[in-house]
């Protein structure tokens, strides 16, 4: 999951990394900011998984009878 995070990083998680002045300060932040970065990824993965399944639907031809 946290090769996906880098998309869901703002302008503003970046200056805040950027900013903190040691390690231990990005390691908080990003310790804080990890449940919202993870919960953004999930809901993307979840929105894909409903539009496949929409298509697939559209495309599977029907069940014979």
């Amino acid at each position: 999951m946290n090769a996906y995070l880098v998309h869901f990083l703002s302008a503003a998680d970046l200056d805040a990394i950027a900013k903190a002045g040691s390690a231990r300060a990005r390691i908080a932040n990003y310790a804080q900011r990890l449940p919202g970065w993870i919960s953004a990824v999930q809901g993307v993965a979840v929105e894909f998984q409903q539009a496949l399944t929409r298509f697939s639907y559209r495309v599977s031809p029907p069940d014979p009878a």
